[in-house]
């Protein structure tokens, strides 16, 4: 399923952000920047928790510890 970006327009991936997730692939900065494109298209947190594990109170540490390092 593709969503799109509302500050950038451009097309998400939803599957391969939840994907990402679920495996836990790359660092606590792209999940900080998955998470928030996933809430950004339209997906509740609990939504996002059912589909990879993460937790709301842990997607918000990691959305903006990776505000905070950008």
């Amino acid at each position: 399923m593709a969503s799109s970006d509302p500050l950038t327009n451009l097309p998400i991936d939803v599957e391969k952000l939840v994907t990402q997730l679920r495996h836990k692939e790359g660092t606590w900065i792209e999940w900080g920047k998955a998470c928030q494109a996933l809430q950004k298209s339209g997906l509740k947190p609990q939504q996002i928790f059912e589909q990879t594990g993460f937790e709301p109170p842990q997607q918000n540490q990691v959305i903006v510890g990776a505000q905070v390092y950008d």
